[in-house]
């Protein structure tokens, strides 16, 4: 890969590994005065359902809207992808909840909801079922009551009647995907993204920061205008 990416003219590349990743490997290559990052994805995370090919189109295209790192080579055969170190610092918890914040995240998840279309397509529910479809075979432990679970979740699809038009949604809004340089409020690891409901996105975003009723109106407000 270092051949491929033209990195061995350059004298003795660093490459550091970066912590943080659950399912994926991640190491920091500064090449002269550039730096990028080279995620190598874990062993047998298509059982999750990732397309490493539609993680890179997701990339791109949230890009081309300023919200995620540029994608600068995609390695098919081992799912590799090289994107550009964004200089900038995860977010804190404590911050998430700050009016001025949520403003920015709004801003941020309406640059690609109203952009370019992503490949595929992502329903929570439907998650659900491949996800048990995966593991129940395989011996995998299920939370009690979860039978339970799958009947409310199969209620509230009935009752939620035809779904929303979908929109490019990143769908794994957990607070290490964001990154402030600054100026801007970036995004990283667009691996589950696909075109989906804006308000999975949204309340995918409200659950992993445990924004209070009042933050979660004024995300709303601020998303909404």
């Amino acid at each position: 890969m270092i051949a491929r990416m033209g990195w061995a003219a350059h004298a003795g590349p660093v490459v550091e590994p970066l912590d943080g990743g659950i399912t994926n490997q991640n190491y920091l290559v500064r090449v002269g005065d550039q730096a990028f990052v080279v995620r190598i994805p874990g062993r047998d995370t298509e059982y999750l359902g990732i397309d490493r090919r539609h993680e890179h189109a997701c990339t791109m295209a949230a890009h081309r809207v300023g919200v995620a790192p540029e994608a600068v080579a995609f390695f098919e055969e081992a799912g590799v992808l090289v994107t550009r170190f964004v200089p900038g610092r995860g977010l804190r918890e404590e911050e998430m909840h700050q009016p001025r914040i949520l403003a920015r995240v709004a801003g941020a998840l309406r640059r690609y909801h109203d952009g370019l279309k992503f490949p595929g397509t992502f329903s929570p529910f439907q998650t659900v079922r491949d996800y048990l479809a995966v593991s129940a075979p395989r011996g995998a432990p299920l939370p009690d009551r979860f039978e339970w679970m799958i009947g409310q979740a199969d209620r509230l699809e009935s009752a939620m009647g035809t779904p929303p038009v979908p929109r490019p949604c990143h769908n794994d809004l957990l607070l290490a995907n964001w990154l402030d340089d600054g100026e801007r409020l970036w995004i990283v690891d667009w691996e589950y993204a696909a075109m989906g409901d804006i308000f999975f996105d949204l309340g995918n975003f409200a659950v992993h920061q445990q924004l209070t009723d009042a933050e979660e109106e004024t995300l709303l407000r601020a998303y909404f205008g």
